[in-house]
């Protein structure tokens, strides 16, 4: 049986040490690593050396406008066809059993993963996984199976990275692909308001409103504005016949829809399904008559959020005004439909980040699970056995973030309160992806080091480790803690050289960007 703890009780206590996050953590000054660590899913050394190289505006336009740059979807589409796959298509021939309706759900995972440690478009891939957590669907109700993996391609993957209303309307079945998940999750699919004495459902309406378009804060709609958009979206269903190929997706049933007069104050001339239509675009462009234009603000913040930082800034700090500029300028780069790479652009800025990162009390974000495991897979150049992948989604499992596994619609939490406590999950995957212990992922440890004019030298292993984890940026504090333990162990150079990578993956500045 493999070990998956340290030998000796200095190690032990270099993990609590480390595990602690109470170190102080040097500023990383150069705005070309801290831009990778916000679009990438993790950083290589080749792809930190060729930012480096670029620069830092050419580089973020390089991931903003990803289309040029290397994907993986020949292997995506050999080895997880369902992903492409339509609703038709997947409950017919895997709806019968348990098993089956497992195995979408199962290649999505998978394909996720690959994705995200192989696709050289990570912004592309960093977005997709964005819509799909923040605005979740449950795959294990109802039909989720069959429906979600086309949603999941053709709108959080299609639409992540381009214009906020048409991931709305896409969102919503309102688009040529037609996906209609969310309507079925969010039960619009039994929104009949016709029958005698019937009220709408209104459980899509408030969630869209809420998660999907105008937020809480500022609170600017009130309960009869949901019985609105719910009148407004009754019939918006999907097509229900399982003998049809056309299956699953979005169908509006004329007969299951009544009519609003107005929504938002705004009054509803058209009839059909085009208030449904009308009631999105509305929502993108409603102009609260104090606040402003609502739905620019809602996405500028939850963008700044993810990309910049989710900590709250101390009142009155130069940290608070940056974000709060970085919110302006987004807001105003929303342009007309909500324009995404614009927002990021004005986003992830070297003003905007090093400002956050750069006061006296820096306000990093934290690696959730899934960006920590990537990272870790893509800074080691781990070869994954694609057959055998489903170890390392089991990982993620243990780690506490399966892909498309969180129930309530509001998906994963992304502060760092929800993760801080995870470290011996961290510890357990570090230390046996560097022993090679995990099933069908191989670390070369020694090619790691071979771009070193001697291999591996003990003497400076924390740096060197540091060089291939995080291009050399750990902190001070985290390096001498690192180096001290190396200096005391009795273990052999060859067990150190990987013990000291699972080590720094668990320290501060590994973890915190």
């Amino acid at each position: 049986m493999t070990n998956t703890q340290p030998t000796t009780r200095l190690a032990g206590a270099l993990v609590l040490a480390l595990a602690g996050l109470a170190l102080p953590v040097a500023a990383q000054n150069d705005a070309v690593f801290r831009l990778v660590r916000r679009t990438t899913n993790g950083m290589t050394r080749a792809e930190i050396q060729a930012a480096e190289a670029m620069g830092f505006d050419a580089f973020l336009a390089s991931q903003l406008n990803y289309a040029a740059l290397p994907d993986v979807e020949s292997v995506i589409a050999t080895n997880f066809p369902l992903v492409f796959q339509s609703p038709h298509y997947i409950r017919t021939n895997y709806g019968s059993s348990a098993n089956g309706r497992a195995e979408p759900q199962r290649q999505m995972r998978q394909a996720r993963v690959w994705r995200w440690v192989y696709s050289d478009q990570g912004l592309r891939e960093r977005m997709a996984w964005q819509w799909a957590n923040t605005v979740s669907i449950d795959q294990g109700k109802g039909f989720g199976y069959a429906l979600m993996p086309w949603y999941d391609e053709y709108v959080n993957r299609k639409h992540g990275l381009g214009f906020f209303r048409d991931l709305l309307h896409a969102s919503a079945g309102d688009s040529p692909d037609r996906a209609a998940a969310m309507l079925e999750y969010l039960d619009n699919d039994n929104n009949d308001c016709t029958a005698s004495g019937a009220n709408p459902n209104e459980n899509y309406a408030r969630e869209f409103m809420e998660l999907h378009g105008l937020g809480k804060e500022p609170q600017i709609y009130d309960e009869a504005n949901v019985v609105e958009l719910a009148t407004i979206l009754s019939g918006w269903d999907y097509v229900k016949d399982q003998n049809n190929i056309r299956w699953g997706l979005f169908d509006f049933v004329s007969g299951q829809h009544c009519d609003a007069t107005t929504f938002l104050g705004t009054p509803v001339t058209v009839t059909g399904k085009a208030q449904g239509q009308t009631a999105i675009d509305l929502v993108v462009d409603y102009v609260d008559p104090v606040h402003g234009r609502i739905c620019p603000q809602f996405l500028a913040k939850r963008l700044v959020r993810a990309f910049l930082t989710d900590v709250p800034p101390p009142p009155g700090s130069p940290e608070e005004a940056a974000i709060n500029a970085a919110i302006a300028d987004a807001t105003a780069a929303f342009g007309v439909d909500g324009d995404i790479p614009a927002m990021l652009d004005a986003i992830l800025s070297e003003a905007r980040i090093n400002a956050v990162l750069n006061g006296t009390t820096p306000l990093y974000k934290y690696m959730p699970p899934w960006l920590f495991l990537s990272s870790l897979l893509r800074a080691s150049e781990a070869t994954i056995d694609i057959n055998l992948i489903r170890s390392v989604t089991k990982e993620l499992d243990e780690l506490g973030q399966p892909p498309y596994g969180f129930g309530p619609p509001i998906g994963y939490p992304e502060s760092i309160g929800a993760w801080v406590q995870d470290q011996p999950g961290r510890w357990s995957f570090a230390y046996r992806l560097f022993e090679n212990s995990i099933i069908g992922v191989t670390v070369n440890v020694p090619a790691l080091y071979a771009p070193f004019v001697n291999g591996f030298d003990r003497a400076t292993a924390a740096q060197q480790a540091s060089e291939i984890l995080t291009a050399g940026h750990m902190s001070s504090g985290d390096l001498q803690i690192i180096q001290r333990y190396v200096n005391l162990s009795p273990l052999s150079d060859a067990v150190i050289s990987w013990k000291v990578l699972a080590l720094c993956a668990l320290a501060p500045s590994f973890n915190l960007y």
